[in-house]
C-alpha cells in the first residue's frame, strides 16, 4: 500500500507540470491594446476613439448626444461611429474567436482516465478492478512550435482588425464628404434654379408685351423646369448621403437632429511623391502585414508537419489494477504507434499547399497595392488641377463677365436675359469648383486607405476653408423692373430669394438704382478655420 503510494507521489508532480503548461491568458481588452498600437504608428486618430468594451450603455448614449449637439466635424463623426456602429462590437468578438484559438493551441489534450472491472467465475472470488492514466506525449514536444503558429494567428488577426477599424473609417470619412459635398451642390442648384425662375416669369411679360417670340418664352419654361428638376435631384441626394452617414454612425431615423461643417477644406499645399506612398504602403499596410504573418504561420505548420511524419504516437500514463485476492498492483505504462500502414502525409501536403497560397497571395496583394495607388493617385491630381482651374482661371473669368454685363445692363448695352445668363453661367462654374473639391477629397481619402497611414498634411495648423459660399444674394435689379415699365408690362415678381453660393462683388460700383450684388475673384474671404 505504502509503495503505490509513493509511486502516486512521483507521478502527481508530472500531471500537475503539464496542467501548469496548458494554461494560457487571455487579456480583457482582447488584444484591442495591440490593435491600437498598431494604429498608433499610421493613424493616430484612430487609436485614440473610445473602447466600448469599458463602457456602459448610458455612458456610451452620454458621449454620443454631447458630440450630436454640436456642429459634427469629420472627426466626431468617426468618434460616435465608433461609440455606436455595431460593426465595432463584431470586430472585438472577432479577436475573442482568435484568443480561444491561441487557448486550445497551448494546452495538451486532456489525460484519459480509464477503468474496468473483471468478476471471475471462480466462487468467492473477489471482482478485479483495472484503472490507468495515460497522457499523449509527442504533442509535448511540439507545444512550444504550436503556441508559436497560434501566436502567429493572433498576430495576424490584429492586424485584419486595425485593417477594418481603418476601412471603416474611411467609410465614414467618403459619407461625411459626401454630406457636405452634397449640401453644397445643392445650395447652388437653388441659386441656379432661382436664376432661371426670374429669367422665366420675365419671359412671360416680355412675351405678353410681344417682344419675344412663343419658342424663346418656350425655352426659357424649359430652362426654369430643368432647374427644378435638379434641385430635386440634388435634395435627393442630400437625402441619401445623410441617411449613409446616419447609418454608419449607427444612429437610428430617430437621432437626425445634427448637422455637419458646410464647407470643405481647401486641398492640401503639397503632396508626398508616389514613391513615397508606395514605399509607406509596403510599410504600413495592415492587410499585407497580415498576409505576411500568414505565410510564416504555415511555414512553422509544415516544419511541424514534417516533422510529425519521423516520430510515432507517443503515450504515457499510469496503469493499475486490484487483483481478486486483495493485491494491489500500480506502474508506467506506455503506448506507441505502429507505422505498419505507413504515415499520413495528408497534413503536411495541405501545409504545403496553404504555405505557397499564402506566399503568393502577399506577393499578388503588394502588385495590387502598387496598382491602385498610381491610379488613386492620378485621380486625386486630376482633381486637384481641375479644382485650381476653376478657382483660377474659370470662375474669375465667369465673374468677370458677369460684372461686365451688370455695367452694360445699367446703361442698357444688354438685355436682362444677357445678364441672366451670365449669371447662370458663374453658378455652374461654381458648381464644377465644388464637385472638383469634393473629388478631391473623395480620391485623397480613398488614398489614405489604399497606403495605410495618414498622409502628411500641409504646415498650417487647420487648412483654409472657402468662406461665405452661401452669403450673396441672387441677380435681381431694380432696372429689370424699370425696363418692365418701359414696355408697359408689370414689375416682376422675384421668387422668394435663397442663400447663395456667391460672394458679394466689390470692384464694379453700378448705379444708384442697380441692386445686383456680383461676386468678384479677388472678394472671395479666405479664413483659417
Amino acid at each position: 500500500m505504502m509503495q503505490s503510494y509513493f509511486r502516486l507521489k512521483q507521478v502527481l508532480p508530472v500531471i500537475a507540470t503539464l496542467f501548469v503548461v496548458s494554461c494560457v491568458s487571455v487579456p480583457k481588452d482582447r488584444g484591442m491594446v495591440d490593435v491600437n498600437h498598431l494604429l498608433a504608428s499610421r493613424q493616430p486618430s484612430l487609436a485614440q476613439q473610445p473602447n466600448t468594451l469599458s463602457l456602459s450603455e448610458s455612458q456610451v448614449q452620454q458621449q454620443v448626444d454631447a458630440l450630436l449637439a454640436q456642429t459634427l466635424s469629420l472627426e466626431n463623426a468617426v468618434t460616435v461611429a465608433f461609440l455606436k456602429n455595431p460593426m465595432i462590437k463584431q470586430e472585438y468578438a472577432k479577436l475573442g474567436l482568435v484568443q480561444a484559438d491561441v487557448m486550445e493551441a497551448g494546452r495538451l489534450s486532456n489525460p484519459v482516465l480509464s477503468l474496468s472491472a473483471s468478476t471471475s467465475n471462480v466462487a468467492n472470488e473477489r471482482t478485479a478492478f483495472d484503472y490507468g492514466l495515460v497522457q499523449n506525449f509527442t504533442e509535448l514536444l511540439f507545444l512550444k512550435t504550436r503556441r508559436q503558429a497560434a501566436q502567429l494567428d493572433l498576430q495576424r488577426a490584429k492586424a485584419d482588425t486595425g485593417m477594418a477599424l481603418q476601412h471603416f473609417a474611411a467609410q465614414v470619412a467618403n459619407a461625411y464628404i459626401q454630406l457636405v459635398k452634397a449640401e453644397q451642390i445643392m445650395q447652388m442648384q437653388r441659386v441656379a434654379a432661382q436664376a432661371a425662375a426670374t429669367s422665366s416669369h420675365l419671359a412671360e411679360r416680355f412675351y405678353k408685351a410681344g417682344n419675344i417670340s412663343a419658342l424663346e418664352l418656350a425655352r426659357e419654361q424649359a430652362s426654369a423646369t430643368q432647374a427644378d428638376i435638379s434641385v430635386d435631384n440634388s435634395l435627393a441626394d442630400l437625402a441619401l448621403a445623410r441617411t449613409r452617414l446616419r447609418q454608419l454612425m449607427g444612429l437610428d431615423a430617430t437621432q437626425d437632429q445634427w448637422t455637419v461643417e458646410n464647407e470643405l477644406p481647401l486641398p492640401n499645399e503639397s503632396e508626398p511623391s508616389m514613391a513615397d506612398l508606395h514605399v509607406t504602403a509596403l510599410n504600413n499596410r495592415l492587410d499585407l502585414t497580415s498576409a505576411r504573418l500568414e505565410a510564416q504561420a504555415y511555414a512553422r505548420v509544415l516544419g511541424l508537419s514534417q516533422s510529425l511524419q519521423w516520430l510515432p504516437l507517443l503515450e504515457v500514463g499510469v496503469q493499475g489494477s486490484k487483483e481478486s485476492s486483495g493485491a494491489r498492483l500500480i506502474g508506467p505504462t506506455v503506448a506507441i504507434e505502429l507505422p505498419i500502414f505507413g504515415k499520413n502525409r495528408a497534413n503536411q501536403l495541405r501545409a504545403q499547399a496553404r504555405l505557397e497560397q499564402a506566399t503568393q497571395k502577399a506577393i499578388a496583394l503588394e502588385t495590387e497595392i502598387s496598382s491602385q495607388i498610381h491610379t488613386l493617385y492620378q485621380q486625386m491630381m486630376v482633381a486637384r488641377s481641375l479644382f485650381g482651374r476653376y478657382q483660377n482661371e474659370l470662375l474669375p473669368q465667369r465673374q468677370a463677365i458677369l460684372a461686365r454685363n451688370v455695367e452694360m445692363h445699367n446703361y442698357m448695352l444688354v438685355g436682362q436675359f444677357d445678364l441672366l445668363i451670365a449669371k447662370q453661367q458663374e453658378i455652374e462654374a461654381n458648381q464644377g469648383l465644388i464637385n472638383a473639391l469634393g473629388e478631391y477629397w473623395l480620391k485623397r481619402t480613398e488614398l489614405t486607405q489604399m497606403v495605410g497611414a495618414d498622409l502628411p498634411h500641409s504646415a498650417q495648423s487647420h487648412a483654409p476653408r472657402l468662406e461665405n459660399i452661401h452669403s450673396a444674394k441672387p441677380v435681381h435689379s431694380q432696372s429689370v423692373q424699370q425696363a418692365h415699365a418701359g414696355h408697359g408690362m408689370a414689375p416682376v415678381q422675384q421668387p422668394t430669394p435663397q442663400k447663395t453660393a456667391i460672394p458679394p462683388q466689390e470692384d464694379v460700383q453700378p448705379n444708384e438704382t442697380d441692386s445686383t450684388q456680383v461676386p468678384d475673384s479677388n472678394s472671395r474671404s479666405i479664413h483659417k478655420h
